[in-house]
C-alpha cells in the first residue's frame, strides 16, 4: 500500500484500497495538473476528484466504499467533457 490510512485498512476493504491505488489513483496523479487547473476554473467534477481522493485517503474509514463510488463518478464526468 503506498500510503499510511488513518483507522487502517480492514482485510474487508483491501480489495477496495488496492483497486484506488491501482486503477484510479495513477490516473488521478497523471492528469492531476489538468485537474487542478479545471477545479481553479470552477469545474464541480475537478473539484469533487480532489475532494474525494483526499478524503478516501485521509477520511473515515467506514465512508472509504461511498467516497471511492463518489470520486471514480466525479473523474469520470470530468474525463467525459475533456475528451469532448
Amino acid at each position: 500500500m503506498r500510503f499510511e490510512y488513518p483507522g487502517g485498512v480492514e482485510e474487508t476493504e483491501r480489495g477496495l484500497v488496492e483497486a484506488f491505488e491501482t486503477d484510479v489513483l495513477p490516473y488521478v496523479m497523471k492528469h492531476g495538473p489538468e485537474i487542478g487547473e479545471s477545479a481553479m476554473h470552477g469545474d464541480g467534477d475537478a473539484e469533487e476528484t480532489i475532494r474525494r481522493t483526499r478524503l478516501f485517503v485521509e477520511g473515515v474509514p467506514e465512508l472509504r466504499r461511498q467516497n471511492y463510488g463518489l470520486l471514480v463518478r466525479a473523474l469520470k464526468a470530468w474525463e467525459s467533457k475533456e475528451r469532448t
